[in-house]
């Protein structure tokens, strides 16, 4: 999605979004891209992305999470409200909540709970994204400052507790347990992948190593927001799990292509220079399977050299061209690739429906996007 703000989102748009739920999809095609481009502020074209077309069927709901998170700003304290309110205004694919929704509508009706948990993991993801660039010291996120840089290191951490003490609140006020539970085991997860991503830095992590750290960093969450789509609708616990499925390869094979995109992808459409976990010592998939060839000895010079002094970009430009050659890349590009193949076959269980098959391309867009 573009860097661009959020507009707020009224009664009466929400009022439209679910009026055109009730249409056929090709009538409601150009109106719906319409309105959704009108929530994050992007001029929306039918053919533009993939993601804009996956969000159709659920974005009436998708709206209504908006406006959610939207309303999660008053009351806030300062720093906590200006650093909300700046998150949200660079935009972001809000993927997480659109799982859920899609688990939700595959699986059973939308209900007021489904929409509480679908706001509570794209906060659970803003929280962590404060954290994360705080302790890894990013500078900008989507082409604009990070929370850190906006407030400060101290502050931003206050505020990412800050956020995830108010979903709790808002769980508890509803005494969903069974959220809670889930909610929390996750969370629990994500600082475990952090803390092991950290005692990483620098050093030759294995595979294994790697997709335990991403799986702590990305699937279980991606993994959370699938099942509860399941839970929040009382849907058999076998769909549940096959959806748990579903997510947890979803969140790999996203997290694969995040890392290649660190490495490969263009710096204007990702609004951050390139080769930025690489000099943070963060040795991803392509990095790991590179370093192993026969060969990797100028790769692993070079990479021994940014522990030393900050790298140029020209010498990050020649490590990425040292990985591809390597077979880095590729490799890569294939196990992400597996693991969406493994995220639709899950959806097999599952009975046929709109929402089905939306998965199944969202499956298909996280090894494809640009961003």
């Amino acid at each position: 999605m573009g860097n661009v703000g959020l507009r707020l989102v009224g009664p009466g748009v929400l009022r439209s979004a679910r009026r055109r739920r009730d249409q056929s999809p090709r009538a409601a095609m150009a109106g719906t891209l319409a309105l959704v481009g009108g929530l994050v502020g992007i001029d929306y074209q039918p053919d533009r992305t993939i993601l804009q077309e996956i969000s159709l069927p659920v974005a009436g709901q998708l709206a209504e999470v908006e406006l959610r998170l939207q309303q999660a700003e008053e009351g806030a304290p300062p720093a906590a409200a200006r650093a909300y309110r700046h998150m949200l205004q660079g935009g972001g694919k809000r993927l997480r909540p659109l799982v859920l929704l899609l688990g939700a509508e595959a699986t059973g009706e939308y209900n007021g709970r489904v929409l509480q948990a679908a706001v509570a993991v794209e906060q659970v993801h803003l929280a962590s994204v404060i954290h994360d660039d705080v302790v890894d010291n990013t500078r900008s996120r989507r082409g604009r400052d990070s929370v850190r840089m906006l407030l400060g290191d101290r502050q931003a951490v206050l505020v990412g507790d800050y956020l995830v003490a108010q979903i709790y609140r808002q769980l508890a006020a509803r005494d969903d347990s069974r959220v809670v539970s889930v909610l929390t085991e996750t969370i629990v997860q994500m600082c475990l992948g952090a803390l092991q991503e950290m005692q990483w830095r620098y050093q030759a992590a294995t595979e294994p190593d790697y997709l335990r750290a991403i799986s702590a960093k990305t699937a279980v969450l991606m993994q959370a927001s699938a099942r509860l789509g399941a839970i929040c609708v009382g849907a058999d616990p076998r769909m549940e799990q096959v959806l748990g499925r579903y997510g947890y390869d979803l969140g790999i094979a996203f997290q694969i292509r995040d890392d290649l995109l660190d490495l490969y992808g263009d710096p204007a459409i990702l609004g951050k220079p390139i080769g930025q976990d690489l000099q943070a010592g963060q040795f991803t998939l392509p990095v790991i399977h590179a370093l192993q060839q026969p060969g990797a000895d100028p790769l692993q010079k070079l990479i021994d050299q940014f522990i030393v002094q900050r790298p140029e970009p020209e010498q990050v430009a020649r490590a990425t061209e040292l990985i591809e050659c390597l077979g880095g890349r590729e490799y890569a590009e294939h196990r992400a690739r597996h693991h969406a193949d493994q995220a639709q076959a899950a959806l097999t269980e599952l009975r046929e429906s709109p929402a089905r098959e939306t998965l199944s391309r969202l499956a298909d867009y996280a090894v494809e996007r640009r961003q």
